[in-house]
């Protein structure tokens, strides 16, 4: 009998630090999930959607030229966030653009226009 009360006892507490283990999994789980939510830049990109959306979801009101270029500021900022998040600047990403950019094919010898600018007599004359 003394066995069967050790093992219960025994059995006992290994349920209550399972349960305790997990109540603090849990709560580790929460905050950083909270700290996800909360963070700094993912507030302001939901503002900005936010703020995008209701801009292009409002009903009945026609867009005078200023709301269009305030919208379209806003689009703009946003590509600018883009290209710098992904890029690091978009001097960055011209770069890129302009090192795979396809390059003219060269000129043969025989070119009516690189012989004239090769032969020295139609040059000098």
């Amino acid at each position: 009998m003394r066995d069967l009360d050790d093992e219960i006892r025994a059995l006992e507490s290994r349920i209550a630090r399972e349960r305790h283990g997990l109540a603090a999994l849990l709560e580790d789980c929460g905050e950083t999930a909270r700290d996800a939510v909360a963070a700094p830049k993912n507030l302001l990109a939901v503002a900005a959607l936010g703020f995008v959306l209701g801009e292009v979801l409002r009903p009945g009101r026609s867009a005078s030229p200023a709301r269009k270029r305030g919208l379209g500021g806003v689009l703009a900022g946003a590509a600018i966030a883009l290209i710098r998040a992904r890029y690091g600047s978009p001097w960055a990403l011209g770069r890129r653009l302009w090192s795979e950019a396809p390059r003219p094919a060269p000129r043969a010898a025989n070119d009516p226009v690189r012989a004239d600018e090769s032969d020295p007599i139609r040059r000098a004359g």
